[in-house]
């Protein structure tokens, strides 16, 4: 699954733009705050109902300029900027948070995304001004330096909310940052400056927004701040969304795919790009439009700015947008995109030799169509929203979403959760260690092996794995699924809220229809849904550390792969007699994926080696 945090940056700096002050020496943070309040303007707060900022953008390789609306007494606002030559939007109202991208209005649901989202419009509010009416958690930190400043650093958590780091400069008593950790423990860093006497209140002029590392700071500079004494409600209107997604003479498309294994696996598409192609597209319900570099300089993309992107692991890595006219799937066209352009690993690139990855395509696809994935006949049809009925037999299952990924309600071993379903994850059910933890009967309790797996976008991840007794997702009950349970702190696995993760070894029993503006997903299953599912076999974990070679990154104790003397760092030369140059991990996997014994011959440290094991399920 890969995950942009530029909407929620942005957002959260374009929310944040409307935030005065705070301050005091004392460690009572009600005091701290109360100084704050005096030290920025007391009482002309009372006059003020709507903020409306107009501003420069500048940082990360990109240039622009925004406009917000800020509610002061609800902290609901509404942002849109054009960076770039590129229009996008974010906001939170009644109906609560959205993000516009490529023209699409997208409200977001999941528990995550509202706790940020009450977070930030805390801030916005200023609801530390108000603690009795406004209720949170306060704890004084103590005094740290920032730029030369000494602040008072309290943490405040409000309601349901994620939680803050509010730094306050102890001279002026005014706010100079506010950290905002999210569910999946990245950070929304907001920093503040240059404030000004408006109207009877102090306004930062300039502030700066990132996750913590400045190389994707995004400066914002105010032009205009105009005050009003009453809330204009047409300057919160969400925007239309603009469906750019066409089909030839209006007919749904089919269009066929590969597996990257023999029945499950990635979703892999062949598509153009502005008429140029083909290219091999994976379909990942949890990623977005994405192009390797290589490819976009091939098909003469210009690529712009720099963007943080993390997905499953800790890592992030920087990334850039680049304009497409057209991306073309069959008979469907999805037109005026942005991708986000950024180096997959290896081991997704380079997965399988005859099938080589060039990208992603993800949530700008299904909301612009109905999308219709037949794993059993490898065939995918799109058709359009406009008066789509779902014509088949499966069960609707409704979601929530982020504005990315679905998330599904199912229940693991009788507890029930929230998983998210990603077509991206070509294995199978992921469990997330703080569900775990806060349901203990969900844990598996038979034999489990633990590896350090390579992971996608956000590096290396520890797993250990296991059986569950039994997945229920609507009416269907999936028997002895195995299992992965992540520890991961940081990520989207590091999630809080959700239970984890349900990926195509489970998806590929289902013929699966997704309907975007309904919020719905219909799950009918097929020929194979029950047959057994797959455990561990190998005991070991590979990595690709370049196109063509593939390494042992760990090997579980315990195992025979382990008794045999495989280690960490071991280059695999050949399988069952196989050369593994210029093969990749999915390559290795169908090659050993029936054997009952693998005959690996590796290199260590120069010297050639040969390691035979048996080959079993190690988790029964």
């Amino acid at each position: 699954m890969l995950r942009s945090s530029l909407a929620s940056a942005l957002g959260a700096a374009m929310l944040a733009l409307a935030v005065p002050a705070i301050g005091a020496t004392v460690p009572d943070p009600v005091a701290i705050f109360a100084a704050n309040h005096a030290a920025s303007g007391g009482a002309a707060w009372n006059r003020i109902a709507e903020i409306v900022e107009r501003g420069s953008l500048r940082g990360a390789q990109q240039t622009g300029t925004y406009v917000t609306y800020t509610d002061t007494r609800t902290g609901y606002s509404k942002s849109i900027a054009r960076i770039d030559g590129t229009t996008s939007g974010s906001g939170d109202d009644r109906r609560g948070p959205w993000y516009e991208t490529n023209a699409i209005v997208q409200s977001t649901t999941a528990l995550d995304a509202q706790r940020t989202a009450r977070a930030q419009a805390y801030v916005a509010r200023n609801g530390w001004w108000h603690p009795r009416s406004d209720p949170a958690t306060f704890s004084y930190v103590g005094r740290k330096s920032l730029s030369g400043r000494v602040c008072d650093v309290v943490d405040v958590t409000p309601a349901n909310a994620d939680p803050l780091e509010v730094w306050i400069d102890a001279q002026t008593h005014l706010i100079a940052k506010v950290v905002d950790t999210t569910d999946t423990g990245s950070k929304i860093v907001a920093a503040f400056a240059h404030y000004r006497p408006i109207d009877g209140v102090q306004y930062p002029y300039e502030s700066i927004s990132g996750n913590g590392n400045p190389r994707f700071d995004l400066r914002s500079r105010v032009r205009s701040v105009t005050f009003l004494s009453s809330v204009v409600a047409a300057d919160f209107a969400r925007p239309h969304t603009q469906l750019r997604g066409t089909l030839a003479g209006g007919r749904p498309t089919t269009v066929p795919f590969a597996l990257s294994t023999e029945t499950d696996g990635w979703i892999v598409v062949r598509a153009t790009i502005d008429g140029k192609g083909p290219v091999n597209l994976v379909f990942d319900t949890g990623g977005a439009n994405i192009l390797t570099p290589a490819v976009a300089k091939r098909l003469g993309l210009t690529m712009q700015g720099r963007i943080p992107v993390g997905g499953t692991g800790a890592h992030v890595v920087t990334a850039a947008i680049a304009k497409v006219g057209a991306v073309q799937l069959g008979g469907a066209t999805l037109s005026d995109q942005r991708f986000i352009v950024l180096p997959l690993p290896p081991s997704i690139v380079g997965a399988r030799h005859d099938l080589p990855i060039d990208g992603l395509l993800g949530f700008e696809m299904l909301k612009n169509f109905a999308v219709t994935i037949d794993y059993a006949s490898r065939r995918m049809t799109l058709a359009s929203l406009h008066g789509f009925t779902y014509q088949g037999s499966g069960t609707a299952v409704h979601f929530t979403t982020d504005g990315h990924t679905p998330f599904i309600p199912a229940t693991l071993d009788g507890v029930p959760g929230t998983f998210q379903l990603d077509t991206g994850n070509h294995g199978g059910l992921i469990a997330f260690g703080a569900f775990l933890a806060a349901h203990p009967s969900a844990k598996p309790t038979g034999t489990t092996i633990a590896l350090t797996e390579p992971g996608g976008i956000g590096g290396t991840s520890r797993e250990t794995f296991a059986r569950a007794r039994t997945l229920q997702i609507g009416p269907y009950t999936v028997a002895s699924p195995p299992i992965a349970i992540t520890t991961a702190t940081r990520g989207a696995f590091a999630s809080k809220t959700l239970a984890g993760n349900i990926g195509s070894q489970i998806l590929s029993r289902f013929t699966l229809t997704i309907d975007y503006p309904h919020n719905v997903v219909f799950f009918q299953p097929n020929a194979r849904f029950g047959t057994p599912l797959r455990g561990v076999r190998l005991g070991f974990a590979p990595e690709q550390t370049a196109a063509g070679a593939i390494a042992v990154l760990s090997v579980a104790t315990g195992t025979p792969a382990a008794a045999a003397g495989l280690q960490a760092g071991d280059r695999i030369v050949a399988a069952n007699g196989i050369s593994m140059r210029g093969m990749g991990l999915e390559d290795l996997e169908l090659l050993l994926r029936h054997a009952d014994r693998a005959t690996l011959q590796i290199a260590r440290a120069g010297k050639p080696l040969t390691i035979a094991f048996p080959l079993r399920d190690l988790t029964p």
